[in-house]
């Protein structure tokens, strides 16, 4: 079949495919970081779209509330972070709409469980979350 279209001289379609670039997903350990000092008129896309050359980002949120100074906030969520330290230095020099952001690793996730830091003996930092004692039914 052929088909005709502005610019172009009469011909079969072709079919296009495009390569998206996909981050690396590392070792597959998810870790959230807060953003604080955020602007008022950051949304979860502008906040996502900041932070998305830094690896695979798996969820952002943008807090509706303030901090206890009266600042936005909001949280980026990484899959595979394969160097921590260097991913904070770099999401530290991030400016949303001319605000410069602090970023940190979160203490808490979203369902207000602890998150507990370690460090292998490889070097390799992950984040887990808290696990509580496992606690038997009485007999």
């Amino acid at each position: 079949m052929n088909a005709s279209y502005h610019g172009e001289e009469e011909g079969p379609w072709t079919e296009v495919h495009y390569n998206k670039q996909r981050k690396s997903r590392g070792n597959g350990v998810e870790m959230t970081f807060i953003v604080q000092n955020l602007p008022e008129r950051t949304t979860r896309t502008l906040l996502r779209n900041s932070f998305l050359p830094f690896g695979f980002v798996s969820d952002a949120y943008v807090a509706k509330k303030k901090d206890k100074k009266g600042n936005c906030f909001g949280f980026i969520r990484y899959v595979g972070v394969e160097d921590v330290n260097a991913t904070l230095a770099e999401m530290n020099r991030v400016k949303i709409l001319e605000a410069k952001v602090s970023v940190s690793l979160a203490k808490y996730d979203k369902n207000h469980k602890k998150f507990i830091y370690t460090s292998k003996i490889v070097g390799e930092k992950t984040w887990r979350p808290k696990e509580l004692p496992n606690m038997a039914p009485p007999d």
